[in-house]
């Protein structure tokens, strides 16, 4: 039993009139949104007021200001799963960038190895324990038992892992656990901030 004491024919005209209308709605939108930008636009460059509208840009000095914190870390790589020492640096830029020496951030000719750009991540700081999650989810929708799918990589301690829900994911593993929370607290603020230059 329908909701509406309709008939056949009498849903299919309403559809079809609805159909109609939106067809003539849209088009005609689009139309006179466009025609009115237009115009707004050679208003506004005809205007002898300046425009209102400012582009952004990053302050001079922010690079070359003294790093939120820099130090030797290990990092998983990107393609070729493997661990290399990295020295890296974390600028109140938001962009963290990671190099082979020590000496390289200095020399301007140097370029980093990598940078992070971490719109959208979020520190995780016990990525062996996340994967277990991640698995069970998946064993609880596909309805197999965990037991029957492949034990996850494991993570040395004092791991910690950026992650991103479609993007590539950081694993970064510090010598201490001073390290470790230095350098997670580094990433949460760097995370959290470029998250709200974004919105």
């Amino acid at each position: 039993m329908g909701l509406l004491p309709f008939d056949d024919a009498t849903k299919a005209e309403m559809e079809e009139l609805i159909k109609s209308i939106l067809a003539t709605f849209t088009t005609q939108y689009v139309k006179w949104t466009a025609i009115y930008m237009v115009k707004d636009a050679q208003e506004e460059a005809l205007s002898k007021e300046k425009s209102k509208l400012r582009l952004l840009q990053r302050p001079k000095d922010q690079e070359n200001s003294e790093p939120l914190k820099s130090g030797w870390i290990t990092k998983e790589g990107g393609d070729v799963k493997n661990w290399k020492k990295r020295f890296l640096v974390a600028h109140s830029n938001c962009i963290p960038a990671y190099y082979e020496k020590e000496s390289d951030p200095s020399d301007r000719k140097k370029k980093p190895k990598g940078v992070m750009n971490l719109c959208g991540y979020r520190v995780n700081t016990d990525p062996n324990a996340g994967k277990i999650r991640e698995l069970t989810k998946l064993a609880e929708k596909m309805k197999i038992d965990i037991s029957e799918l492949p034990k996850p990589k494991e993570y040395p301690p004092l791991t910690f892992e950026l992650n991103h829900h479609r993007r590539r994911c950081y694993f970064i593993t510090c010598e201490n656990q001073t390290d470790f929370d230095s350098w997670v607290k580094v990433f949460r603020d760097v995370c959290w901030r470029i998250s709200v230059i974004s919105l």
